[in-house]
Formats: C-alpha cells, structure tokens, sequence
C-alpha cells in the first residue's frame, strides 16, 4: 500500500492520465480488499461470542452444501433422549427464568407470550426462535414475588387448553346444528 501511496504521490506531471488512473484503481482495490478482510474478522468474532451450538448448525449447514435436504418429521418429532421442555433459572433477574421448547415454532411461543401477558403476575414475556433452522423456541419469563415462572408457564397452559376445548365444543355443536353435514 506505501508503495502504491508513495507512486501516486510521486507521480509527476509528465506520467500518462491513464497511468495515474491505474494507481488510483490499485490503491482503492487494496482499501477495498482490506475493508473486507476486516468485516470477516469482525463478524466472526461477533458470531463466536453467541450462545449458538456451532457444531450442531455445522451439521445443518452440511446437509444443505450436499444437496440432503432436512426430512419434514424433524421439525415437530423428537428425538430419543430429548424433553420437550428445559427449565433455565436466570441468575441475574430475580424471578426469571427461560423454558427452551424442542419442536415448536412461533406459533406455540405466539400463544404462551399472549397467555402469559393476561396474568397480572408476570412483568415480562417474550420468546424467540434462536435460529431459523433449529426447531426450538427460548420463552423468556419474568414475575413478580407473588408467584414463580413455573408456575406462570403452567397456568398460561392450562389456559390455552381450556380455550381449545371450549373452541372445540363450540364448533362441534355448530357442525351438529348444520344441516349440511
């Protein structure tokens, strides 16, 4: 790069048009390259320090490079040892905690968060799917002294249970009014 600076800085008068344009080129082709040399340090030093399991979205990444598209069952099956629910206590947050749900989508973190902000126990809620091809949600709870992040969770399940069956009820006695059916 010096010596690229030092060559335009040097160039007189009598050197061609053209032969500064190519320095000028040269010179803004090695800034260029070095900027992209510095944005890859950067990102991978960003995308290093994130809680992501590398090793298992390598695996994900590599069935896709070898054109082995994911089967569809992974998406709402689990595997053998796995549980549908791990309880993370927050450490720093008093009464916080995260419930990481194995094959679920925004759909299911949609209805807990909505349930979970009706009870007048729970300060925070919120969800997030921590990447588009892992099939998990992290729900994130918080209440007041009143009450637990179990026991919120708990009570937000059993009331989106009770809507389904009584959204069940109701369409089964439109079904049975029908005279279509």
């Amino acid at each position: 790069i010096c010596d690229m600076l030092l060559a335009f800085a040097s160039a007189s008068e009598t050197e061609s048009e053209s032969n500064i344009e190519h320095i000028k080129d040269q010179i803004l082709y090695v800034v260029f390259v070095l900027g992209i040399f510095a944005l890859i340090i950067v990102l991978q030093g960003h995308y290093q320090s994130k809680v992501y399991d590398t090793k298992k979205l390598e695996e994900i990444l590599e069935k896709y490079r070898n054109d082995e598209p994911p089967n569809r069952y992974e998406k709402f099956v689990l595997p053998e040892g796995t549980k549908k629910i791990a309880y993370v206590k927050d450490t720093k947050v008093p009464n916080a905690a995260r419930f990481i749900i194995e094959r679920e989508d925004h759909t299911a973190g949609n209805l807990l968060r909505m349930e979970l902000h009706r009870d007048p126990n729970v300060l925070f809620s919120g969800y997030r799917v921590p990447h588009p091809l892992e099939h998990k949600i992290w729900l994130q709870v918080q209440t007041n002294k009143n009450s637990s992040p179990i026991e919120a969770v708990d009570t937000a399940m059993t009331e989106i249970l009770a809507e389904f069956n009584a959204m069940k009820t109701a369409f089964q006695e439109q079904v049975d009014k029908s005279e279509y059916y």
